[in-house]
Parts: C-alpha cells; structure tokens; sequence
C-alpha cells in the first residue's frame, strides 16, 4: 500500500514539474486566436523583428461559444461559456501549442457577466450582485476561495490595476477594492461623484483614462496604495467616438472604426495628454491588441497587421497580413 502511495505521489510530482517546467522556460509573448461559431483556434507570436509566426492551428479541438477567454499572470488561460458555466484551463507550452490541464464541468456558475484578472486571482462578477474569487494553481487547476452576494449591482466595467480593482457603472457610481493574500476580496472606497456614461476605462502605467465617446469628455486618475482613486485631471480636446483605446508601453492609440481616423500619444506623470501622431489607418479594424511592445491589428475579413509606437511616439508598421483566418471572436494576449 505504501508503495502504491509513493510511486503515485511521485508521478503527481513529475506531472506537475513538467508542466511548470515547459511554461516556465517560455517567455515569448502568445496570441491565442479563437472563433467562437466553429471553435477554431490558433496559437502564434509576434517576434523581435515585428513579425507575427503562428505556431498551432486547432480544428475542431475547442468547444464553440466560448464567451469569455482570460489570460492570467502565471501564464494559464480560463475558457468560460456563460450559457452553461462551462469552463477549461490551459497554457501554451514552449514549442507554442495549447494544453489543457482541467476541464471544469458543473465548477462555474452560470451567467458570469464579467471576468477579470487581477494579480494571482481571478474575479467572476454576475449584474445581480454575486461574486466569485478564485485562482489557478501550478498544475493548472481552479481553486475558488470566496463566493459573496449582495455586491453593487450592473458595474459596466472592472479594471484591474496595480493597486486593486477598479470598478464602475455607468450612473457615475465608482468602487475601489482589491483581494487580499487569503482571495478575500476587500472594498476601500465607494463613491457617486464620477462622470456618468463613460464608455471606455483603460489603464496606461499607473493612471486610468476615463472616457465617454458621445462627446470626448475624458478624464484622468489613478488608484493610490491605500486603494482609493485620484483625479489627476480633466483633458480638453479628445475627439468623440472612439471605438478602441488601447495602451502599449507608455503610449496610447485611439481609433475610429467607421472612418480610421486614428491618434497616437501619451499621458505624462501630470496627467496631462500629449498627442503626438495622427496616422492613417484604414477603416474597419475590429480588433486592436497590445502585445508587449507591439500592436496586433485585425479585420474580421481575414486583413492583419503588426507594428509599435517608437521612441518619438510615432507608429511604425512592421508586417502587413493579408490571408489571416476570418471571423476570429477572441485575440488574446498571455499576459505572463
């Protein structure tokens, strides 16, 4: 009997060696492409020259409709499909494909409508109220440990940051909060006193832009150590009717789809907004996403592009992509 016990305690041990070995030797910076109809999925990299190399094409090996896909910071990747609460967990190992490590039947709620990560934990937010906190171990397995309900209702976003969870909803309501050590979640601030109607709450270094795309009204803060926020400043200027704000590095490039007007700056330690190019892309980019220090571009048509902002905040292209897959849903960074 104790033979047993050893002998299958030791291959519990090789199994999860392994498999944090082949993450852990692996720092490139994957995308992982999903299309939620047919469950097609891809696995690729852009390199150091700014050249984008997929490395995994995976027919009929997902479940279609997956509606949320989230990267964490010790490399894992949580599927979820709200219909059902059906879930997975895997990472891409070193020679760029996927690997499940769970499959989570009957784990997960239903009806999630927010995911998001924050640290070494994962924040599961229902409009009605529920909240579940939980993280992903070594060996890629879920752990849950808090499930609370009576939260604020119908946050329209939740941002990580830093310093602690930012959350707001859209009657100008504004949360602060973070988990502690224990997935404990703990509230430092609530207030009202926040624009109302802000569409877009995107994190660039330590400060937050906070805008509204019916009018441009945009304003800037952070959230301080002690876990409260801090208007740093309103910013004049920003057009109306952005469709995508995305940060790289210490840049920021705003977009609009119907037209591809674009703009590319950056926010200094004063909160005060410096643009710095107006490039001219095309319209009808769907998807923007900030890879380390590149921007993957994407039509749903199957058109891509790869480039980055350089040391004078100028856009530079470094790959055009004409025969990507169409119809991708998800483009998701690995965040470690």
């Amino acid at each position: 009997m104790k033979n047993k016990l050893s002998i299958t305690l030791l291959i519990a041990l090789v199994t999860l060696l392994t498999t944090v070995t082949g993450m852990a030797q692996d720092k490139t910076k994957y995308l992982v492409f999903y299309r939620g109809f047919d469950g097609t999925a891809a696995v690729g990299y852009i390199d150091q020259t700014g050249q984008f190399n997929q490395t995994q094409s995976l027919i009929g090996s997902f479940n279609s409709g997956w509606t949320h896909i989230v990267g964490t910071q010790n490399n894992y990747l949580l599927f979820y499909r709200a219909s059902d609460g059906l879930g997975a967990i895997g990472f891409i190992d070193r020679d760029g494909h996927y690997q499940q490590t769970q499959s989570l039947v009957g784990r997960l709620s239903t009806n999630w409508t927010r995911i998001v990560s924050t640290g070494d934990y994962l924040l599961f937010y229902r409009g009605t109220g529920l909240v579940t906190i939980g993280y992903i171990d070594r060996a890629g397995q879920y752990q849950q440990t808090q499930s609370l309900s009576g939260a604020i209702t119908n946050w329209s976003q939740i941002v990580g940051t830093d310093n602690g969870l930012f959350f707001y909803r859209t009657d100008g309501t504004g949360s602060v909060g973070h988990i502690d050590e224990h997935g404990i979640f703990v509230g430092t601030e609530l207030s009202t006193g926040l624009n109302t109607g802000l569409t877009h709450i995107v994190r660039t270094g330590d400060q937050l832009i906070l805008y509204r795309a019916s009018d441009g009204l945009t304003t800037v803060g952070r959230i301080t150590r002690d876990g409260h926020f801090q208007h740093t400043r309103t910013l004049s200027g920003i057009n109306a009717n952005w469709a995508k704000i995305v940060s790289v590095g210490d840049n920021i490039l705003f977009y609009r789809f119907a037209d591809g007007v674009t703009a590319v700056g950056y926010i200094d330690r004063d909160g005060f907004y410096h643009q710095t190019q107006s490039p001219g892309f095309n319209a009808g980019w769907s998807q923007i996403v900030s890879v380390g220090d590149y921007l993957f571009i994407y039509n749903a048509n199957g058109f891509g592009g790869v480039g980055y902002i350089d040391r004078n905040g100028l856009f530079q292209q470094t790959q055009s992509l004409p025969s990507l897959t169409s119809g991708w849903s998800h483009i998701i960074p690995m965040l470690g």
